[in-house]
């Protein structure tokens, strides 16, 4: 683990997250590929490789497709 994904981790209170984490955010769904500059890095479904900002319109999940938070609605743990 690096100091950005902790950074990431501490303070937007997301101890669960990890490289290949499935994401989406708004339309678009895909896995984490690291972390950088206070941003999520994501290499989406269609290939594309992009970065968010780890609040903003995102939804994590675990393996089974649970969500683990929910930023699209301002209560990251209504999942």
């Amino acid at each position: 683990m690096n100091w950005e994904q902790e950074y990431i981790m501490e303070t937007y209170e997301l101890p669960f997250l990890e490289k290949g984490l499935l994401i989406k955010c708004g339309q678009d769904t895909g896995k984490i590929t690291g972390f950088k500059n206070g941003k999520v890095k994501v290499k989406l479904d269609n290939g594309k490789n992009v970065s968010y900002h780890p609040t903003w319109e995102m939804i994590y999940f675990d393996e089974n497709n649970n969500v683990l938070a929910d930023f699209t609605t301002g209560d990251k743990n209504n999942g």
